[in-house]
C-alpha cells in the first residue's frame, strides 16, 4: 500500500523518519501503518544500511517513498539518523522505526496540529504500546500516565527528573531543525553515541525546550528476535544508567542554582529564566514525584496496612525464636 506521488507536496510539513537495517520481515506492516494516516501533508524517509535480506526490493514496492540504502559508516545508528534528518524537507519530523507502527491512523494530524497551535511547544508526544512479534498487542508504556499526564511545558521538568523519564522515540513529533541540531553525532559522549535516542532527550532537556503529551495511544513498538536492544543489551544497559545518573545530578544543579536554566521555544528564544521561588518549586515537585513513583504508594490503602502488619508481625515472631 503506497501512497500516491500526487499527493506528496515539494515542501511537507511533515518528514516521518525510518531507520532499517535486516528487519524486511516487518517492513511492510511498518510501511502500511504509515500509508494509512489520515494527514497527507507528509513524506516518508527510509535510510536502510545496506540490508542483505531484501529489504531494498520491498522498499521499491513503495515509489512515494524516498530511500536510500547504504553502509552507515563508523556512526552507524547515529549516523543514519542524522542522514535522514539531512533528506527532511518538512518543518517537523517524527521517527518510526522498522518493526515500529502506528495504531492511532489521526496521529500525525493531531501532533502537527498541536504544534502549529501552541508554537512555544517544541516536541508534542503519546504512549505507544508494546505489541509481540506475532503481533498482539500487549501492556502500554507507562500506563499510569493516563490516569494521571504529567504536567506540560515548564512544569514538566520536576517529572522528568524524578522518572528519569523518555520521550517514546516511535511517536513523538518535534521540529527538524531540532533533531539536527541536538540529536547526538560526532563528538557526542559516548553513552550519548550509545543510545542516542536518551542522548537526544537529555540535550532537548537541559537545552530548555518544552513539551507536551497528549493523553491517548498512538503507536506500538514490536519485540522481537534479534533487536537492535537485544543484541546490544550489554552495552546500552550501562549508557541508560548513566543517562539516569545525569537526570538527576543536572536536577540538583539547577535547584541549587549551580546551573542556570532557562526555557526556550522552538527557535531557542528565551520564554523565562528558573530564578530562586521557581527552583524551590522544581525541588518540592522533584520530591513528591519522586515519592509518588513509589510502587507503594500505588497500591490501595488497605495492602498497604496489610503489608506494614505482616512485616511487623514477622519482626515479632523472629524476635521470639532469638529469645
Amino acid at each position: 500500500m503506497a501512497m500516491s506521488d500526487a499527493l506528496i507536496p515539494e515542501r511537507p510539513t511533515l518528514s516521518v523518519i525510518t531507520v532499517s537495517l535486516n528487519s524486511s520481515k516487518f517492513l511492510r506492516e511498518t510501511l502500511d501503518s504509515v500509508a494509512r494516516q489520515t494527514f497527507r501533508d507528509f513524506e516518508h524517509i527510509v535510510v536502510d544500511g545496506g540490508s542483505t535480506d531484501g529489504t531494498q526490493a520491498i522498499l521499491a514496492e513503495y515509489p512515494s517513498i524516498r530511500w536510500i540504502s547504504e553502509d552507515d559508516g563508523d556512526l552507524g545508528f547515529v549516523g543514519a539518523i542524522h542522514k535522514a534528518a539531512a533528506m527532511a524537507r518538512g518543518k517537523y519530523v517524527i521517527q518510526c522505526f522498522i518493526s515500529d507502527g502506528f495504531l492511532d491512523p489521526s496521529w500525525f494530524a493531531k501532533a502537527v496540529e498541536f504544534l502549529e497551535t501552541y508554537p512555544k511547544f517544541a516536541l508534542v508526544w503519546s504512549l505507544p504500546q508494546q505489541m509481540s512479534e506475532q503481533g498482539a498487542l500487549l501492556g502500554l508504556f507507562h500506563g499510569e500516565l493516563l490516569d494521571r499526564p504529567p504536567k506540560d511545558g515548564e512544569g514538566f521538568l520536576a517529572f522528568w527528573a524524578a522518572a528519569q523519564f523518555v520521550f517514546p522515540e516511535g511517536n513523538y513529533c518535534t521540529y527538524t531543525e531540532i533533531i539536527r541540531e541536538w540529536f547526538p553525532g560526532r563528538g557526542a559522549p559516548d553513552h550519548h553515541l550509545v543510545q542516542p535516542h536518551l542522548g537526544f532527550v537529555f540535550n532537548f532537556m537541559r537545552r530548555g525546550f518544552l513539551s507536551a503529551m497528549i493523553p491517548q495511544v498512538s503507536s506500538y513498538f514490536r519485540t522481537h528476535e534479534g533487536q537492535r536492544y537485544q543484541k546490544r543489551l550489554l552495552i546500552e544497559r550501562p549508557a541508560a544508567e548513566r543517562y539516569q545518573k545525569n537526570v538527576v545530578s543536572l536536577w540538583f544543579k539547577i535547584v541549587l542554582g549551580r546551573e542556570r536554566h532557562v526555557f526556550r521555544d522552538p527557535a531557542s528564544l528565551v520564554l523565562s529564566v528558573m530564578g530562586r521561588r521557581e527552583r524551590a518549586r522544581l525541588f518540592a515537585e522533584g520530591i513528591i514525584e519522586g515519592v509518588l513513583r513509589l510502587k507503594i504508594v500505588r497500591y490501595p490503602p488497605v495492602r498497604v496496612f496489610r503489608y506494614f502488619l505482616a512485616m511487623v508481625k514477622g519482626a515479632r515472631v523472629s524476635q521470639r525464636v532469638k529469645l
